[in-house]
């Protein structure tokens, strides 16, 4: 079975709360345009293997979101061990060979 694979990257353009700026709809499209096609000259060369690209658009009023960062608990299949020291990684060395001799 293939297992279908998806990169995908979330680009969110936010107007400063308070800013007093009239954007009319034709200027949105525009850069929607604008990014579409500048993602879309990129795509061949930096992602290759891709067959097609999606775009999904949205313009709205954002009343309320928030995005939360919860750092779960460490496991051993979570938590990358830390790197041997290379001295270490010598002595190691020095026992293999001493003990293939």
């Amino acid at each position: 079975m293939d297992t279908p694979r998806v990169l995908t990257l979330t680009f969110k353009l936010q107007v400063p709360s308070g800013l007093r700026a009239n954007i009319h709809f034709p200027r949105i499209e525009s850069a929607i345009a604008a990014f579409t096609g500048a993602v879309q000259g990129l795509a061949g060369t930096v992602f290759p293997w891709a067959d097609r690209l999606q775009v999904q658009q949205s313009w709205s009023y954002e009343w309320f979101a928030t995005t939360t960062d919860i750092d779960l608990p460490q496991t051993a299949k979570n938590t990358v061990a830390p790197k041997a020291e290379p001295a270490a990684d010598a002595e190691v060395e020095a026992t293999t060979a001493g003990e293939r001799a």
